[in-house]
């Protein structure tokens, strides 16, 4: 009868301990589906960066758009930003905006992205396979991480880079 109960009580105790350890998976694959963005860059002009995810399905009437944003100040040394978007908030439209208002030089050192397990860092190399430009966004010809961003006959201004199909395919 002593040995029966010790049997039973053993496992129980190994259930339970099973139970935790899926427990903890679950939430470790969680923190996996979030998306993040880094990018490295100077610039010789203080503007406000920011990335946005467009079109974010939420259910069949709705879609929302998020959006971070931080001053990044003038200087020579390579200043980074960070973004981190919770699990259910992947969009096939993703936008880095340099600025708000003034024309500037932006270095871009490297965009890392990462999602579930995958990370892909963009750099001077293979910038152009993952990423595009609008018509305020001049590359430099020597100098493939030297951004060149200006108004067009005073229109709106709207400069950004984007992540072209091939990154989002790679990500998901």
């Amino acid at each position: 009868m002593n040995k029966v109960c010790s049997l039973v009580i053993f496992l129980l105790l190994l259930s339970c301990n099973s139970k935790k350890e899926e427990s903890k998976s679950k939430v470790l694959n969680k923190e996996n589906k979030e998306l993040s963005i880094e990018f490295s860059l100077k610039t010789n002009v203080e503007d406000v960066f920011r990335i946005n995810l467009r079109d974010i399905y939420v259910d069949e009437f709705q879609n929302k758009s998020i959006s971070t944003f931080e001053k990044i100040p003038a200087t020579s040394n390579f200043e980074s930003m960070k973004a981190k978007f919770k699990e259910g908030n992947f969009s096939k439209n993703i936008v880095i905006k340099l600025g708000d208002n003034n024309e500037k030089v932006v270095d871009l050192e490297h965009i890392s992205f990462s999602y579930k397990n995958k990370v892909i860092e963009i750099d001077s190399k293979n910038f152009d396979t993952y990423m595009a430009f609008n018509k305020y966004v001049r590359r430099d010809s020597v100098d493939l991480n030297k951004f060149y961003i200006s108004k067009i006959d005073n229109t709106n201004f709207n400069p950004v880079i984007y992540a072209k199909q091939s990154l989002i395919s790679e990500l998901l």
